[in-house]
C-alpha cells in the first residue's frame, strides 16, 4: 500500500506539573496551535536571458535526525513555451541538506513566477520557496558576413527552428546597429533598406525552417567605416525574438558590359538597359 499521512488535530494540547518546596504544586494546561509555515528565506530573484537553459540549485534542509522524502509541487505552471520542471521528489539524509535541481528555459521576455512546495507525505509538513525568473532579451545568436558589390544581391539563409507541435509565423525587420563600446549592447537605429526581406516567415511545426535574407546595397560602404553592422530580428508572440548580427560591406561596380549601337543615317537603334 501506499504511505499512511498522519492526521494532525487541529489544536494540541498538554500539562506542566511544577513541585513547590512547601508540598504543594502548580498544574498548568497548555492549548496551542500551529499556523503555516513561512516560505524558506527571502523569495529568489533571477535574471536570465530568453533562450538559454538555466538551472536553479534550491537549498532543501531536513530538520529531522532520520532520513525524508519531499515530494515535489510547481504551481502554477508556466504557460505558452516556457518550461519549469525538476525532479517529482527529493531524498534528504537526516539533519543534512540537500540541492534540488530546478529547471527554466523561455523563448520570451518577461517575468515567470512559482511556489515551489516540498512535503514530507507521511507526516504532512511541508517547506516552500518562491521563485521568480526575470527573462530578458538574448544577444545575436549568430554572426554573417555579407561582402557584395552595388547593385548585386548576396543571399544568406538562415535556419530558424520551431519546437512547436504547430505552424508559427514570425514577422522580420532590420536596422543598422552601434554600440558604444565592444561590452556594450548593440543598439537598433535607422532600418536598413539594403537588406531585401520577406513580409513573413513561417516555421514548419516541429522543424527548422529555412529563411533567405537578401543583402543588395545600392551604394558602397565608405571605405573609413570598412563594414556596416545590422541586426536582422525575427519575431512572433509564440517564440519570442531571434536577433542576428550582420557585418556588411559593398564595393563599388565595375564599368557595365558595353552596347552597340547600329543605324542608317537619319535612322536610329534603341536597346533596353537593366537598372537595378
Amino acid at each position: 500500500g501506499g504511505v499512511k499521512k498522519k492526521v494532525r488535530p487541529a489544536e494540541h494540547s498538554g500539562t506542566v506539573f511544577v513541585p513547590l518546596p512547601d508540598g504543594t504544586a502548580l498544574l498548568y494546561k497548555l492549548v496551542g496551535t500551529a499556523g503555516a509555515p513561512e516560505a524558506e528565506g527571502e523569495a529568489i530573484a533571477v535574471s536570465v536571458q530568453c533562450k538559454a537553459n538555466h538551472t536553479e540549485q534550491i537549498p532543501v534542509s531536513n530538520w529531522l535526525p532520520k532520513p525524508q522524502r519531499f515530494t515535489v509541487r510547481i504551481e502554477p505552471a508556466p504557460e505558452g513555451t516556457t518550461t519549469l520542471k525538476g525532479a517529482s521528489y527529493i531524498d534528504v539524509p537526516a539533519n543534512a541538506q540537500r540541492s534540488y535541481s530546478l529547471k527554466f528555459h523561455t523563448f520570451v521576455e518577461g517575468t515567470t513566477s512559482a511556489r515551489l512546495t516540498l512535503t514530507n507525505e507521511a507526516t504532512g509538513e511541508y517547506l516552500f520557496f518562491d521563485v521568480a525568473f526575470t527573462a530578458t532579451g538574448s544577444p545575436p545568436l549568430q554572426t554573417y558576413e555579407l561582402n557584395t558589390v552595388v547593385r548585386q544581391g548576396k543571399e544568406i539563409v538562415i535556419d530558424l527552428a520551431n519546437p512547436l507541435t504547430e505552424t508559427v509565423v514570425m514577422t522580420a525587420q532590420c536596422h543598422i546597429a552601434e554600440r558604444e563600446s565592444e561590452d556594450a549592447p548593440w543598439v537598433r537605429k535607422a532600418v536598413n533598406s539594403d537588406l531585401v526581406l520577406q513580409p513573413t516567415y513561417e516555421l514548419r511545426a516541429s522543424a527548422e525552417t529555412n529563411c533567405k535574407v537578401v543583402f543588395r546595397p545600392v551604394l558602397p560602404t565608405p571605405a573609413e567605416q570598412g563594414s556596416q553592422m545590422s541586426l536582422v530580428t525575427f519575431s512572433s508572440t509564440e517564440l519570442g525574438d531571434f536577433v542576428y548580427l550582420l557585418r556588411l560591406s559593398a564595393s563599388p561596380a565595375g564599368a557595365e558590359r558595353s552596347m552597340q549601337f547600329k543605324a542608317s543615317i537619319g535612322g536610329e537603334d534603341g536597346q533596353t538597359v537593366p537598372v537595378l
